[in-house]
């Protein structure tokens, strides 16, 4: 017997109301319930075996280790990534966890008007060596960071996240991110860059202080970009595709101002359905 939230049986259909379709049950292997926000459906299953369900926003597919590729990083151990740092008092470092936050990259500007700080995860030297190819199949990019001081006149900097190559020594040429730069908007920007040609869009939503979920999902074709949930803009220009890069970039150069200023990324993850099996 199956029950709901609230504690009674499923013997009945679930309703819209409870979250449910208000309909039985009736392919021979199963169904899976898939909603969006606006619309839900009862999916014949069709079990394969040893593969698993995933899902970017989209309905659910069957994925195997031929067809998809994941990578979760909960920023605990800075191993695997390419940290920089320049000028007085910066650093790239891990940060102070907390209940909510087990692991945290901190970017530190340090106490000089021009202090860079940058995580790469697979981009070494500021090359554009990185390790994906944009084009291979729909994917979705998750980042989990937190700003916890905007930028002003006074004290000012760039904030650069997502999928790209920038690092300490120069901004992103390549890829597709995120970015914070006051002297353009106070809003988010988006951006997707093809080797030094890139689209930008401005969007409506404020950046503004606090933890922030950022995801971009991608078809061969478009990224369309999320903060805290809410698309903020899509781009089918400039898409990259000439160089491989990086499963995820921060960074962030000061400017102006001799306050040390932070940046804080709790995880990070990707997931692509590959159009082609390997």
């Amino acid at each position: 017997m199956a029950y709901r939230q609230d504690g009674s049986s499923l013997s009945n259909p679930v309703t819209l109301a409870q979250g449910g379709t208000n309909a039985s049950l009736t392919a021979a292997n199963g169904s899976l319930f898939y909603s969006t926000a606006s619309a839900g459906a009862l999916l014949a299953i069709n079990a394969q075996a040893g593969a698993w369900l995933a899902s970017n926003g989209t309905i659910p597919v069957w994925s195997t280790p031929s067809n998809s590729f994941y990578y979760y990083d909960d920023c605990t151990n800075k191993g695997l990534w390419d940290s920089r740092a320049s000028g007085t008092g910066t650093s790239a470092d891990t940060g102070t966890p907390d209940a909510n936050h087990p692991g945290i990259f901190t970017l530190q500007t340090g106490t000089t008007n021009a202090g860079k700080a940058s995580f790469n995860y697979t981009v070494a030297n500021g090359s554009d060596n990185g390790n994906f190819f944009f084009g291979g199949g729909n994917f979705t990019w998750v980042g989990y960071i937190n700003i916890p001081v905007l930028a002003t006149n006074i004290d000012d900097y760039a904030y650069y996240v997502g999928m790209h190559n920038g690092w300490v020594f120069g901004t992103p040429n390549d890829g597709t991110y995120f970015q914070y730069i006051r002297s353009n908007s106070v809003n988010w920007q988006i951006v997707s860059n093809n080797n030094g040609t890139a689209t930008t869009t401005t969007s409506s939503v404020a950046v503004t202080t606090g933890w922030h979920k950022l995801v971009m999902t991608a078809t061969p074709s478009a990224i369309t970009y999320f903060v805290d949930g809410v698309s903020i803009g899509t781009i089918s220009t400039n898409l990259p595709a000439t160089n491989a890069y990086a499963l995820c970039g921060h960074l962030i150069n000061k400017s102006a101002g001799t306050t040390n200023v932070i940046v804080n990324m709790d995880y990070f993850s990707f997931f692509q359905n590959m159009t082609n099996a390997r």
